[in-house]
């Protein structure tokens, strides 16, 4: 589960390369942003089609390691990476849509990814650091 003590050495990693990523992009006077599409109600359509997830009332229940349904916290790894960026003082582009997906694939189709970029366009176009450096390489 999404609570599994095995997760903590990965997240300190994840953590130690934003944290290396981070510093280099300073070094370099470069802005460093990161951005997510994981996580979103399509997301979560595509695991409910597939049977990899089941909802009961506002509940999730995803199969533990010993094939027994248990309720999962789909947000958390989300939220657990936004406090991640926060606490780094990392940029999080904040994902303002949900991206259709292929139907027999969880990755992002054409017009997800068309979608993904619009987000990532929009931040980049209204975040003042990013528009200042945006308007200083014409």
């Amino acid at each position: 589960g999404e609570d599994d003590p095995n997760l903590e050495p990965l997240w300190n990693l994840y953590g130690a390369i934003l944290s290396e990523w981070s510093q280099k992009c300073v070094d370099s006077d470069i802005q460093f942003y990161v951005y997510s599409e994981a996580f979103d109600a399509s997301e979560r359509e595509f695991l409910l089609n597939w049977d990899l997830i089941e909802q009961e009332g506002e509940k999730l229940l995803a199969r533990n390691q010993n094939d027994e349904w248990e309720e999962i916290d789909f947000d958390k790894p989300i939220w657990r990476w936004s406090e991640l960026c926060q606490d780094l003082g990392v940029v999080r582009i904040p994902r303002k849509r949900d991206y259709s997906r292929y139907k027999n694939d969880p990755h992002t189709n054409i017009e997800g990814n068309l979608l993904m970029a619009e987000d990532i366009r929009d931040f980049l176009l209204e975040d003042p650091n990013a528009r200042k450096r945006l308007e200083s390489n014409r």
